[in-house]
Parts: structure tokens; C-alpha cells; sequence
């Protein structure tokens, strides 16, 4: 995208928020964080940084939860972050998402608990 298309995009998104505050002029003075945070979301939604991996010869990409992918961006696996802060990775042949989403949960959990 180019930046002219990005900023009449911008501007198209900022015309859509000054209608809704006309239906609902209570808005008003929050107008300028609504912008905000709907163009910065936009802006994180274009961007998606993978860290490459090779693991026994082959390529793999981990995102910023610690989910591995392949080369064609299917879920295979998990970087576990262990308390002394190695990395183990874990692979499955048949990648079983379910249970790669689920342990990717018990270790946000984790994580939560401990900044308490």
C-alpha cells in the first residue's frame, strides 16, 4: 500500500468517526483517542514479524506468542520459554492445534501468575 492510499484510507476512516460522533456527540470530546487507537490498529494489523528458525535442517518461523509455523504458515508447534530462559522447541509431525493453542494458554497463565 502506498502512502498516498494509506492516508486517504486515514482520512476515509477519520470522516466515518466524525459521522458516528454526530449520532452521538457525547463522543466529541473523546474524538482524538478514538483516532488514535483506530489508526494504530491499523497499523499493527499490516505488520507481521515471524523470527526465522532452523530446527534439524528445516525452516521454521516463530511469531511473537511463540507459535511455530512452516513455510506455508501452518501451525506445527511451540517455543516454550523454560525459568532458566532456554528455549525448547516442540514439533509435531500432525500438528495437533488444538492442543498447541491449549498449552500456549497454560503458559500465558503462567506467565500472568507469576507478575502477580
Amino acid at each position: 500500500m502506498t502512502s498516498i492510499n494509506k492516508t486517504l484510507l486515514d482520512i476515509d476512516k477519520i470522516k466515518i468517526v466524525d459521522t458516528i460522533i454526530e449520532y452521538y456527540p457525547e463522543l466529541k470530546k473523546e474524538r482524538s483517542n478514538i483516532i488514535n487507537i483506530i489508526l494504530e490498529k491499523t497499523e499493527r494489523l499490516d505488520r507481521f514479524i515471524l523470527d526465522k528458525v532452523i530446527i534439524n535442517n528445516k525452516t521454521y518461523y516463530r511469531d511473537k506468542d511463540n507459535i511455530l509455523v512452516d513455510v506455508n504458515l501452518q501451525i506445527v508447534g511451540m517455543v516454550q520459554i523454560l525459568p532458566d530462559n532456554t528455549q525448547k522447541y516442540i514439533i509435531r509431525r500432525e500438528p495437533n492445534r488444538k492442543k498447541i493453542y491449549e498449552n500456549f494458554l497454560a503458559e500465558q497463565d503462567y506467565k500472568m501468575k507469576q507478575k502477580k
